[in-house]
């Protein structure tokens, strides 16, 4: 009993400043230095730019990216369904078949775990998550890119209990 005790004891004591080691989270890191190169490329780039040209300042190849697909696009462009904007494709003009579009993610998260009390663990998460949607008209950019995302710091905590539920368990004897 008096060994149950004094550990709970020391947890409680230690719960706030005993960090626990968290990791990161990266999608595309190694093309850009910093968030500011990143969003500095962003800005260099011009409706009616040819592809080449924005993929040169990007750093990137078209292979490195996600192609979208028509609905994707039309999303980006209308920001309705396909049935809700067939009206205003055919009265633009649009020809489908000349618009392609590519999507990419440039994320950091770093994360840091510790105990907020003696069962419960708090994560707190930093960094930034963008993603970047390009839309190519006969083969130059026809809107600014859409950067959705942004800066990542966040704080959430669950108790060691939330992590041993049955669920939990079920899904690691599963992988």
């Amino acid at each position: 009993m008096s060994l149950i005790f004094f550990v709970g004891l020391l947890l409680q004591g230690c719960s706030s400043v005993l960090p626990v080691p968290g990791g990161n989270e990266t999608c595309n890191e190694g093309f850009y230095k910093t968030e500011d190169e990143f969003l500095s490329a962003l800005k260099r780039l011009n409706i009616g730019m040819e592809e080449e040209d924005v993929f040169l300042i990007l750093g990137r190849k078209k292979e490195d990216l996600s192609v979208l697909d028509r609905e994707d696009i039309l999303n980006l462009l209308y920001g309705g369904k396909n049935s809700e904007i067939y009206f205003y494709v055919k009265n633009d003009n649009i020809d489908l078949s000349k618009i392609n579009g590519y999507r990419f993610t440039y994320k950091v998260v770093q994360s840091e775990h510790g105990f907020s009390s003696p069962i419960r663990i708090r994560t707190k998460e930093h960094g930034y998550n963008y993603t970047v949607s390009l839309v190519f008209q006969n083969e130059r950019l026809r809107d600014a890119p859409i950067v959705s995302g942004g800066p990542v710091n966040k704080t959430h905590s669950a108790t060691v209990f939330d992590y041993l539920s049955p669920k939990t368990v079920l899904n690691h004897a599963q992988d």
